[in-house]
């Protein structure tokens, strides 16, 4: 009887697995798309059918599962924005004047004049009571207060005092801040981590911040202070998924963390990386290198944003929008 039972077991095993076996795979999760319709924004699905109705004066790009949005009558400076989620439902109402964007799950808002932090829910995270804030990273959030900056937890508490002129966001626990013209390296007491100071800084991004060193060059740093890549460049810019944008006899180009060239300093600008492409200048038109340098999109639009979940968005020479895919190719467009 048992063993009977156990054959009857394994039968229905191997049934459901065979059966499980002939199930299509899922497609991947619908992602969204702003697009303009004759007057207003409205979203197209990955598949580029439409997915929500045009009904947006302000339309922003998905991420994190929530986009920024308005329907208030365009009058400059003055719409109120709210978050959206992917069925096209308010997350949160029109209330904010800005909101940048996500990082960690927290963006920096600003409400009645006043910056502060709110969640993919719009949820007030920290109160609305400073005059500028940062990118929240590393559990810290830049604040300013008057005309100085310090750090604050993600609801407001202060851990570093308001007394800097300019700081760039935590990484690794540290950050770089400005007083009396030079940026010094600090941990997240405020204490001076590391001897030594710089001219020009924005900050560490993978591990590595570009500065430049005083009376000199643009280099490379670590989170000791140590020079990885030696100090040579007219300007140099963070790392973005292992590359970073650098100058040489006025035109940009990409490195590698081992100060490689990956694409030469032949581009009017560049913008750094996103899912594996870069958005670049070539004498006046944009288009797309990939992280080996190769020109994978030509440089023929006038516009152009970094991918976003597979896509990205241009702008022709006849004033024509369009998403292009990591070939090129058209997926879809609106006039």
């Amino acid at each position: 009887m048992q063993c009977t039972m156990m054959m009857k077991f394994f039968t229905v095993c191997v049934i459901l697995l065979i059966f499980i076996g002939r199930v299509p795979a899922q497609s991947h999760k619908d992602q969204y798309f702003p697009y303009q319709g004759k007057k207003l924004y409205g979203y197209v699905n990955n598949r580029f059918e439409k997915a929500i109705p045009e009904q947006f004066t302000i339309a922003g790009q998905f991420k994190h599962g929530v986009a920024v949005v308005s329907t208030e009558p365009v009058k400059l400076g003055s719409q109120k924005l709210g978050l959206i989620n992917s069925t096209g439902k308010w997350v949160a109402q029109e209330q904010f004047e800005v909101i940048d964007p996500f990082s960690n799950g927290l963006a920096p808002a600003k409400k009645n004049g006043k910056w502060g932090m709110i969640d993919t829910l719009g949820k007030t995270i920290m109160p609305f009571t400073y005059d500028e804030t940062g990118k929240y990273a590393d559990g810290m959030v830049p604040v300013k207060t008057g005309f100085y900056w310090g750090f604050t937890d993600a609801f407001g508490n202060l851990k570093v005092p308001v007394e800097y002129d300019a700081v760039t966001p935590f990484e690794n626990s540290r950050a770089l801040v400005k007083r009396a013209g030079e940026w010094i390296m600090i941990d997240p007491t405020g204490k001076q981590a590391v001897p030594g100071y710089w001219d020009i800084t924005d900050g560490f991004s993978e591990g590595l911040a570009a500065v430049k060193y005083t009376g000199g060059e643009f280099g490379f740093a670590d989170i000791t202070g140590a020079r990885i890549i030696p100090p040579k460049y007219q300007n140099a810019r963070k790392f973005s998924e292992g590359l970073a944008a650098v100058r040489l006899k006025g035109l940009w180009g990409f490195i590698d963390k081992n100060g490689n060239p990956v694409a030469r300093c032949v581009y009017t600008q560049v913008y750094e990386f996103s899912e594996g492409m870069a958005v670049v200048d070539y004498r006046g038109k944009l288009g797309f290198i990939n992280s080996s340098g190769k020109v994978i999109v030509p440089a023929d639009y006038i516009e152009a944003e970094p991918f976003t979940n597979g896509y990205a968005k241009v702008k022709d020479r006849k004033d024509n929008y369009h998403y292009i895919d990591k070939t090129g190719k058209v997926m879809f467009s609106w006039y």
